[in-house]
């Protein structure tokens, strides 16, 4: 891993209810980070989570232009990643990946500032 990446930790934390003084612990359950990392990738911007399938943002992700942006997708029983999704049509500065959402059907990510051209008849 290069120096500067970053990584996503899913912990568990477990609180004792029997105890005055209950301590939470924590138990590192899967630690992930991008195969292809580069520093300044923002991975981990935002995350979500659904059926066994982690998703992971990475606004700043430089793959088809200078912060284009790109989205991992992760098998939280294995830990492996299983995609990378790219923008479409990427562009400078789009960063693709800065919100996202997964439903059982859907993958829905955001690129907020992706610039659509007109292409209404004037």
């Amino acid at each position: 891993m290069n120096t500067g990446t970053k990584a996503i930790t899913i912990l568990c934390f477990v609180a004792s209810v029997n105890s005055a003084f209950a301590q939470p612990v924590s138990t590192e359950l899967l630690k992930f980070s991008a195969t292809d990392a580069m520093p300044n990738d923002n991975f981990g911007t935002a995350i979500d989570v659904n059926a066994g399938v982690l998703l992971v943002g990475a606004p700043s992700d430089w793959d088809n232009a200078i912060e284009s942006g790109s989205v991992y997708v992760i098998d939280l029983d294995t830990g492996q990643q299983l995609h990378k999704i790219l923008p479409p049509d990427p562009q400078a500065d789009g960063r693709f990946g800065e919100s996202i959402d997964l439903s059982d059907d859907y993958i829905l990510v955001g690129a907020p500032h992706h610039h659509c051209e007109n292409t209404q008849d004037d």
